[in-house]
């Protein structure tokens, strides 16, 4: 219990989740798109520690590119840096439902949408969501990320391979 207590207790900058030293030009030029690109290749090659650093320094770069936080929760995760995974899969998260939730304030459309799409979970579950807040219906939307985030929480692959 202290480890969560530990880690939502937290405020985000509390914890050196990502680290590194400024990002220095690659060809002339640093980009988001070239660091990922690159720490997914160091990913492939089993140099975790490597594609950690490149994650980060693209965080440095964009600090709102969802799909940063999430490669860095899966890299964490493999480095066994559990509450890295954990911090990091969670601000993915919010990255995505704070844009759904910004397009709804801002299109018609967009809320007209989502609503909609609220209406295949029971309304039940969708109002409990949004008495803790109004966005958090749009969760539902994400059901990879509550897998991923309770797969970093409790070792799921740990727990399998002690049953034959």
């Amino acid at each position: 219990m202290s480890f969560l207590k530990n880690l939502f207790g937290r405020r985000s900058n509390d914890s050196p989740v990502h680290t590194s030293p400024t990002p220095q030009p690659i060809d002339g030029q640093v980009t988001v798109k070239g660091l990922v690109d690159e720490g997914v290749e160091k990913k492939r090659q089993g140099d975790y520690a490597g594609a950690r650093q490149l994650y980060c320094r693209a965080i440095e770069l964009d600090p709102t590119e969802r799909m940063t936080f999430w490669a860095l929760a899966k890299i964490c995760y493999l480095l066994g840096e559990q509450e890295a995974s954990i911090l990091n899969y969670l601000r993915a998260t919010h990255l995505k439902v704070s844009g759904m939730a910004r397009a709804c304030r801002d299109e018609p459309s967009a809320k007209q949408t989502a609503e909609q799409s609220l209406l295949r979970f029971s309304s039940g579950t969708v109002a409990e969501l949004r008495a803790i807040h109004p966005s958090a219906p749009y969760l539902l939307f994400d059901i990879d990320a509550s897998c991923h985030i309770a797969h970093a929480l409790v070792d799921l692959d740990r727990i399998a391979k002690t049953f034959p």
